[in-house]
């Protein structure tokens, strides 16, 4: 279960918790500074299910976030046996954010313009020219906008969902 309150990294600040990195392998635990997060990853980036790397020179395991506030219960922000479709929703609401106005826009345009050639020369199109249309749309994009893109496109492609935030 997602709780209100450690959905976003905004949702975590305005809690007034901590989140911290940790590492089952080495012990590492960090504290994250999430008013370095909201500058570099935007307000809505959520911790969900991200599992960085461990930071330890020679520990080849990854970290995973925890969240807590003066003593309350820990709340770890992933779902080891959860279905990934569960924060899927947060990951979307984040990377349409920063895709927001003229280059979701742009994007858009890009994927119409790749299936409507696509569906001219061949009458429907396969996976592969699919991955074909998206990355060529994403490289029209600046380059730190472009994995945020192309997951999106496949995520919307695959699910059928609606795009949040891109009217």
């Amino acid at each position: 279960m997602v709780f209100s309150h450690t959905r976003t990294v905004t949702d975590l600040k305005a809690w007034g918790g901590d989140v911290f990195a940790r590492c089952s392998r080495c012990d590492t635990r960090e504290r994250v500074d999430l008013n370095a997060v909201i500058e570099k990853m935007g307000p809505l980036y959520s911790f969900w299910n991200k599992h960085p790397p461990c930071p330890v020179e020679g520990c080849d395991d990854r970290l995973f976030f925890l969240a807590i506030r003066d003593g309350d219960n820990v709340w770890p922000l992933h779902m080891r046996d959860g279905e990934p479709g569960q924060v899927a929703f947060l990951d979307a609401a984040w990377r349409s954010d920063r895709l927001n106005g003229e280059l979701g826009g742009r994007l858009a345009l890009q994927v119409m313009v790749g299936i409507i050639r696509t569906l001219n020369r061949y009458g429907m199109f396969t996976a592969p020219e699919r991955d074909a249309i998206i990355r060529d749309a994403v490289a029209t994009l600046p380059t730190d906008c472009r994995e945020d893109a192309a997951w999106l496109l496949d995520h919307y492609w695959t699910v059928g969902q609606e795009r949040p935030g891109w009217g």
